[in-house]
C-alpha cells in the first residue's frame, strides 16, 4: 500500500482541524502558552569602529555589508509567551546570524591593533544573537482587543573578525593579521504592545520599544518596532506575516572585549507559524 507524504496529511489535519473548531478559542486573545516559529528576512546595515586595546589610537570607522559586499540574510527566529495570570505576560524571543566573506579592501582600515592596508585580501566575519525577555502588563482588556505595557532586558551579542594573510616585499614570507571585536549589549527596553481581532479568525499584533542608557564602560539606545497579521487557522494553529525594524548605537570602553563604537539596524518580513494553547 502507497503511504501518502507526512506533510501532505499534516496539512490537512490542520484544515479540518479548521474547519472543526472555532479558531477564535486559542487565539493571541485567549491563549496561554505560545510559540512562533519562522524564517526572518532581513536586511542588516552595521557601522562599526574598533579602537586599539594597547593604545589609545582610534579605529578606522567603516560600514561591515558595503566593505564586503554582503547580502541580506535569512534567519530562523523563535518567539514565546506565557501568560501567567488574566493580565500578566511573559514573552522571550531568539535569533541569531552569521555571515562571512573575502573582499580587497579599497583604504586602510584600523581595526583593533592592527591596520590592514588598501588592496588587501581581508576575510570578514559577523556573528550575532538577539536574546530578549520581557514582562507584559496587560492595562486594558477589551473583548476585541488587548493593550499592555512591558519591561524587559534585550541583549545583542556580536563579534566580528578581520584577518588576512600578508605577502612580506620579496615575497619570501607572510604575516597574519587577526583582530576581533566582541561583547554583549544588555539594555533595558520599554515598550507598548496591542492585539486587536479585526476579523473571526484574523489578528493584528504590534509592538514599540525604546530605552537610552548610559552607565560605567557603556552607553547606548535601542528602537525596536513590528507589526503582524495573523491568521487562526485552527484552534491551536495560526499562520502570519510581520515586519520588524530594529536599531541601536552602542559605544563601549570595554578595554579587555571592544573599545569603540557601533551603529547596528537591522529590518525585514517574517513568514511564520504560531502555535498556542
Amino acid at each position: 500500500m502507497k503511504r501518502g507524504k507526512p506533510w501532505a496529511s499534516l496539512l490537512a489535519l490542520l484544515i479540518g482541524s479548521s474547519v472543526a473548531t472555532h479558531a477564535g478559542e486559542n487565539g493571541p486573545l485567549d491563549e496561554r502558552f505560545s510559540i512562533g516559529l519562522g524564517a526572518f528576512f532581513m536586511s542588516s546595515d552595521t557601522s562599526v569602529r574598533a579602537d586599539a586595546f594597547e593604545s589609545d589610537d582610534i579605529g578606522t570607522p567603516f560600514n561591515f555589508e558595503d566593505t564586503f559586499g554582503l547580502d541580506d540574510d535569512n534567519v530562523f527566529r523563535v518567539d514565546a509567551s506565557w501568560r501567567m495570570a488574566d493580565r500578566h505576560v511573559l514573552r522571550a524571543m531568539y535569533f541569531q546570524s552569521d555571515r562571512s566573506r573575502t573582499a580587497v579592501l579599497d583604504r586602510d582600515i584600523e581595526f583593533g591593533d592592527a591596520t590592514f592596508p588598501l588592496h588587501a585580501e581581508v576575510r570578514g566575519d559577523f556573528f550575532f544573537d538577539i536574546t530578549e525577555l520581557a514582562y507584559e502588563y496587560v492595562f486594558a482588556n477589551g473583548d476585541r482587543y488587548q493593550l499592555g505595557g512591558s519591561f524587559g532586558i534585550h541583549n545583542a551579542g556580536f563579534r566580528i573578525g578581520l584577518r588576512a594573510d600578508l605577502a612580506s616585499p620579496g615575497g619570501a614570507a607572510s604575516t597574519r593579521l587577526d583582530e576581533a571585536a566582541s561583547t554583549n549589549a544588555p539594555l533595558p527596553v520599554l515598550g507598548l504592545r496591542g492585539r486587536w481581532r479585526i476579523a473571526e479568525d484574523l489578528y493584528v499584533l504590534a509592538h514599540a520599544q525604546y530605552f537610552s542608557l548610559s552607565f560605567d564602560s557603556y552607553a547606548g539606545d535601542l528602537q525596536d518596532y513590528e507589526a503582524a497579521l495573523v491568521w487562526q487557522l485552527s484552534q491551536h494553529v495560526g499562520l502570519g506575516v510581520a515586519y520588524n525594524q530594529f536599531r541601536t548605537e552602542l559605544e563601549t570602553r570595554d578595554r579587555e572585549h571592544f573599545e569603540g563604537r557601533l551603529r547596528w539596524r537591522y529590518s525585514g518580513s517574517q513568514l511564520f507559524m504560531r502555535m498556542s494553547f
